[in-house]
């Protein structure tokens, strides 16, 4: 679990290390900057209190990578002790083994021996029982000779396998002493290690505790300034700030039409007109759909004629 729980806290490093990078940005890129007045203080507040809150979780994303850190050379540790004892257990299993082995080809040349020795004693009893006249030949002297030799080796492979039972036994005995001491050993490695997970599980769950304690005071500052906020102090900041003027624009009556321009100049030609002619000219009408209509009456034009366009009830 010392693995798994290193490789949680690098990932838990990282989530931090990305949401206060985030949060930095968001600080950097938040506007508000025409803001004025109590909301503005509670806005620059607010983008305070955040890029404080980004500081603290850069802490506690440091504070991971520290603890993660300190698994990884916990675990070194452990491996190091682990790997020595391993290293004398494994000798002492391996002599045992051994002895264990040679116990076995002793045995077996010792009972090899002993069916030697008593086939041996067998064929000379035989003899005896059933030969006894052969006693004393050649024959006899050898089966008798072959019965000392087969004796002796008997014993000497008795003996080897005594001296490979003793051996064994002591290789088992150091074997299950070292056992024993390298369980003792391996017990408080693990005793180690449970304790050493619990104080760092407790660790990082005191730096998320701390980081949302601080992060609460952010947001109780933020509270605190949003309290001030006075909203017809700003609505009277406004109109002092960004008002206009002091009066009203002037009001926009109705203004009556005024013959200028195009209509000035016919009424001008007309006049001219009618002092050569003597006709009484007819204004032009002011669109062609107007053709047969009555005109409204329309001022006289500036001139200097001494005769005006008649109103509509000379026509």
């Amino acid at each position: 679990m010392l693995k798994d729980f290193e490789d949680f806290l690098r990932a838990r490093a990282k989530i931090e290390d990305e949401y206060s990078r985030s949060l930095q940005r968001l600080v950097k890129n938040a506007g508000g900057t025409m803001e004025i007045g109590t909301l503005r203080q509670s806005w620059e507040t607010l983008k305070r209190e955040t890029d404080r809150s980004a500081t603290e979780h850069n802490a506690a994303f440091m504070s991971m990578t520290e603890a993660a850190s300190r698994m990884s050379d916990f675990m070194e540790v452990q491996r190091t002790k682990r790997k020595q004892k391993d290293e004398a257990m494994k000798k002492a299993i391996r002599k045992k083994q051994d002895m264990f082995k040679r116990m076995l080809d002793a045995k077996k040349a010792y009972e090899g021996k002993c069916r030697e020795k008593d086939q041996v004693e067998k064929q000379v009893t035989t003899l005896q029982t059933e030969n006894p006249e052969k006693m004393g030949t050649r024959d006899w002297e050898k089966l008798f000779q072959r019965q000392g030799k087969s004796k002796d080796e008997a014993e000497r492979a008795e003996t080897a396998y005594r001296s490979t039972v003793v051996s064994l036994e002591h290789a088992r005995s150091q074997w299950e002493k070292g056992h024993l001491e390298i369980c003792d050993i391996y017990q408080k490695l693990e005793e180690e290690r449970v304790e050493f997970l619990r104080n760092e599980m407790w660790v990082h769950t005191n730096i998320i505790s701390q980081t949302c304690i601080d992060e609460d005071e952010h947001n109780e500052l933020v509270r605190q300034v949003l309290e001030k906020c006075n909203i017809q102090e700003d609505i009277q900041l406004v109109v002092r700030e960004r008002q206009t003027g002091t009066e009203r624009p002037a009001r926009i009556d109705f203004e009556p039409y005024q013959q200028s321009g195009f209509h000035s100049h016919v009424a001008k030609h007309h006049g001219a007109r009618t002092l050569s002619s003597g006709r009484t000219p007819q204004p032009l009408p002011d669109h062609p759909s107007s053709a047969g209509r009555r005109v409204p009456p329309r001022r006289p034009a500036e001139s200097n004629a001494v005769y005006s366009v008649p109103d509509s009830t000379t026509l």
